[in-house]
């Protein structure tokens, strides 16, 4: 068969729109709180988003091979952290804020036959999330690293 064929190739249609949590669903409260504490301990406002990202990768706790624990404790190897885990995960968590505008537009694609889903990183933390926003009964699904490795 010629590639250079003029009939159009079928294209299925779109079903599934998937959002980003942090960015998109939510303010980006990972690196907006590590940004606040490097210039708390008065370094650069990148440098600790930058190594805290870098940690929750190399520690697996992005991909659910390491529990919260662990990430705590290989960041503290890297940077000198005062804070209490529970403190820095509060933190973590208040900085996440839901851009209530997107919910609204996720209900709509679902008027519209539209299903929806979550693609995050965000660990075990948007477990805590939903609960706090009950932001999964928004989504058929999500797909979480922590989940899927």
């Amino acid at each position: 068969m010629d590639n250079n064929s003029s009939k159009p190739v079928p294209t299925p249609p779109i079903c599934w729109v998937l959002f980003d949590y942090g960015g998109v669903v939510a303010e980006e409260g990972f690196k907006d709180y590590f940004a606040e504490l490097s210039e708390r301990y008065g370094r650069p406002r990148h440098e600790l988003p930058q190594l805290a990202l870098d940690t929750v990768y190399d520690s697996g706790y992005v991909t659910g091979q390491a529990d919260q624990a662990h990430f705590w404790s290989l960041l503290r190897e890297r940077f000198p952290l005062n804070e209490k885990e529970i403190e820095l995960t509060a933190g973590i968590l208040r900085h996440f804020q839901l851009r209530r505008s997107v919910l609204t537009l996720v209900d709509e694609l679902h008027g519209f036959g539209f299903r929806t889903g979550i693609l995050s990183d965000q660990t075990d933390w948007l477990d805590m999330l939903d609960r706090r926003d009950d932001l999964f009964s928004h989504f058929d699904r999500v797909f979480n690293s922590y989940y899927l490795g």
